[in-house]
């Protein structure tokens, strides 16, 4: 993943996300977020557990769902200077497994009922 980041390889990139369920708008904004990223020095890159209730708030309050269960998250920090907090830039990226591989999974919206 941090390759396909640093090597601006979109096609490696959309490879990784699982997309099912996703609407045009939706896809449009993760690929935006991604391509945000490109050529950003890459400081480290990790996965982490994620813990079971971490998408409680995400469920309850905006009434979204992940498309793949998700099981870990890659941080991935940049090499840059820290915010005006002392916070590294970093993005967060769910994971789950599709497969036998670790897929970024997309938090979607529920259909109106």
């Amino acid at each position: 993943m941090t390759h396909a980041l640093n090597a601006h390889d979109l096609d490696a990139f959309d490879r990784l996300v699982e997309w099912e369920g996703a609407r045009p708008i939706r896809r449009r904004m993760t690929l935006y977020q991604i391509r945000y990223n490109f050529g950003r020095p890459i400081k480290s890159a990790t996965v982490e557990a994620f813990p079971p209730d971490g998408l409680e708030d995400a469920k309850a309050e905006l009434n979204l769902k992940p498309n793949l269960p998700v099981t870990r998250r890659l941080r991935v920090v940049f090499d840059e200077p820290a915010g005006p907090n002392g916070e590294q830039p970093a993005s967060i990226f769910l994971l789950g497994e599709k497969d036998g591989a670790y897929r970024i999974s997309l938090l979607l919206g529920s259909p109106p009922k």
